[in-house]
């Protein structure tokens, strides 16, 4: 079997990690196209596939878009794979057009947000539109978690007999021997410790991720300042890149960088000795297809707190691996920050049952089988 996989640009290099490796080990070709970059290079250089480079354009371009258009119609042409599966919405809505001319070629696409869900107005509409025609023209939707599948049945851009969801949820799973606790990651944890000045009896909340508004960067700054005034002796660490795409207000920049318990560490190649370093991370983003920081923080034994929004929500059992906290409030998210931050107890039991169902859930074998499944099924 001959598959190609299509994704937006380089960094999305990060959400189909292994499976290639795992595809060829079994007997198939993989393809991969992809824009340029560090991400798409590495995978490239470590796995058994073959990369072809379309620099597409992450925001509307309509002359770009289709002239890339005319590109993906001669590279299907070209390559003729026995499946396709395009997992981001510029991918997806250009190979569910150019699909109207190879429409014996299965077609699948991975569905890991909604994206006008943050939009607004005419560009809402438009993304809307597009997101709707490429639910329509696939053969087959897999939404990487059941809520967002919900999510995306209810506002019509899915239908429930076309889309699924592979396991509990996730669109790649993780490596779950790479996000385990160990003396290596122990020692790199005290070296960003001594490096940053974070202190030792401290409860450290952490969050990974881009430094954006629609992460919900905003609310937890407020949410961590009321927990300052109630007392609590907690710090913030913050690790990712800031994209001024969607920015936060300039005050809150301001004290990242200078409170002094708040320790900004940029964007980190390695994430687990950032996670080691925690005792529970926040992701209270505004919209999330998922949440794999959720499940690696998890892996590695820290209990989650979640915005309770489509995706996200999945990635953490409420009362039993972490907290769901209703979206955009700064004072529930404190709150919910606060039980954990008086209750080391709870903080132990949501840990490690958080490993547990990481484990049983969300291997990247998991994952990857029902991936495999669906394709020789669809095939038939």
């Amino acid at each position: 079997m001959k598959i190609l996989i299509a994704i937006s640009d380089s960094f999305c290099a990060n959400f189909i990690k292994g499976q290639g490796n795992y595809l060829s080990g079994h007997g198939h070709e993989v393809v991969i196209v992809s824009g340029s970059g560090v991400e798409i290079d590495e995978l490239e250089k470590n796995e058994q596939v073959r990369v072809i480079r379309i620099p597409f354009a992450r925001e509307i371009a309509p002359l770009k878009d289709i002239r890339d258009l005319i590109r993906v119609i001669k590279l299907v042409k070209q390559e003729k794979p026995d499946i396709i599966n395009a997992g981001n919405p510029k991918t997806g809505f250009l190979f569910s057009l150019a699909h109207i001319f190879f429409w014996k070629i299965p077609l699948i696409f991975t569905l890991r947000g909604v994206r006008s869900d943050t939009l607004r107005g005419f560009k809402k509409m438009i993304v809307r539109s597009t997101e709707w025609i490429t639910g329509a023209l696939a053969n087959r939707i897999v939404a990487i978690s059941p809520s967002l599948k919900a999510h995306a049945v209810e506002i019509g851009i899915a239908s429930e007999k076309k889309c699924i969801v592979l396991s509990k949820g996730s669109s790649n799973g993780i490596n779950v021997q790479h996000y385990t606790t160990s003396d290596e990651i122990e020692q790199k944890a005290r070296v960003l410790r001594e490096e940053y000045k974070i202190p030792k009896d401290s409860f450290n909340l952490v969050f990974v991720g881009r430094v954006t508004k629609d992460k919900g960067l905003v609310e937890l700054l407020e949410a961590f300042k009321f927990c300052l005034s109630a007392n609590a002796h907690i710090n913030l660490i913050i690790a990712g890149p800031i994209e001024r795409q969607d920015p936060i207000p300039e005050e809150y920049y301001r004290m990242i960088e200078e409170h002094p318990r708040i320790h900004y560490l940029g964007k980190q190649i390695d994430v687990r000795p950032v996670y080691a370093l925690g005792d529970a991370l926040v992701l209270y983003s505004y919209r999330e297809g998922f949440g794999n920081v959720v499940i690696e923080a998890a892996s590695m034994g820290l209990p989650t707190v979640v915005a309770d929004i489509p995706g996200l929500k999945d990635t953490t059992e409420d009362e039993n691996t972490g907290l769901l906290v209703m979206p955009r409030s700064a004072i529930d998210l404190s709150n919910a920050i606060l039980r954990l931050y008086n209750d080391k107890t709870t903080v132990k039991k949501y840990g490690e049952n958080g490993r547990k169902r990481v484990v049983k859930y969300f291997s990247n074998e998991v994952v990857w089988s029902k991936q495999l499944e669906l394709y020789e099924k669809i095939l038939i």
